[in-house]
């Protein structure tokens, strides 16, 4: 990701004002409540998101350019998987290697914790097995 985000820089260099620059919008519904977000392009460096899946030129490509690839070895492989589910499958094996909750969710962007820990960060059988054993061991002295 470093390299990216240098690469990324060069071509902000190179493109110069023609850079295409992105931050993120409010919707509302027509009650005036917040609703969600939305990537709108930005006249100004002003409240300037770095998105990830950019051409040269900054423009956003979303991410489907990660996507298709994705979809097409899942299904090569007959996995039965969405591509959603990779952010779980960071989310479980980051915390099971020892990081922070806090962390995982920012990285996640998520605003709450309780939403990393809810829909992102599952248990397996033998996490469950682990847990008991864990409980077990404890009350022999």
């Amino acid at each position: 990701m470093l390299n990216y985000k240098d690469e990324q820089n060069k071509n902000r260099k190179e493109y110069g004002s023609k850079y295409k620059n992105y931050t993120i919008g409010k919707i509302k519904n027509r009650y005036g409540k917040l609703v969600d977000y939305a990537i709108i392009k930005s006249k100004t460096k002003r409240n300037r998101i770095n998105m990830v899946f950019t051409r040269r030129n900054g423009r956003y490509s979303g991410t489907d350019v990660i996507k298709y690839p994705f979809k097409i070895i899942r299904n090569e492989l007959g996995i039965k998987a969405r591509f959603y589910d990779l952010r779980g499958s960071f989310a479980t094996i980051s915390l099971r290697n020892g990081c922070e909750i806090k962390d995982i969710a920012e990285v996640l962007r998520h605003t709450r914790i309780e939403t990393t820990e809810k829909y992102y960060i599952s248990s397996t059988d033998n996490d469950k097995i682990k847990v008991t054993k864990s409980f077990e061991n404890s009350l022999i002295i």
